[in-house]
């Protein structure tokens, strides 16, 4: 069995290399949420969801937008908004799979 030892240097640069990383990651993740209005792409991206669920939300009054020509563009406010308003919580109540009764 071999044992082999990393040098304190050999860990520095593996600590830049990941905070450097971490830093791209978390530059990224800035840019879509600093953005005012957002591409509707961006915004499925956001929530988690398809471009026909996005459309279900814009055409049901769920969430507004603006479209200029072909292109859609929603608020990144108007989207927290959304969230917020749903925001369960913990005030989810079990029900019993078998008769749909709450249970206490």
């Amino acid at each position: 069995m071999t044992l082999d030892l990393a040098s304190k240097q050999d860990l520095e640069m593996v600590k830049m290399e990941i905070l450097q990383a971490m830093t791209e990651i978390v530059q990224k993740s800035r840019t879509v949420e600093q953005k005012e209005w957002l591409t509707e792409k961006e915004a499925c991206k956001l929530l988690g969801v398809s471009k026909s669920t996005m459309q279900n939300y814009r055409f049901g009054g769920i969430i507004p937008f603006s479209q200029i020509g072909n292109k859609i563009y929603l608020k990144h406010s108007d989207i927290v908004a959304h969230l917020e308003r749903n925001y369960v919580g913990n005030t989810i109540k079990q029900f019993s799979k078998s008769n749909g009764k709450q249970i206490h």
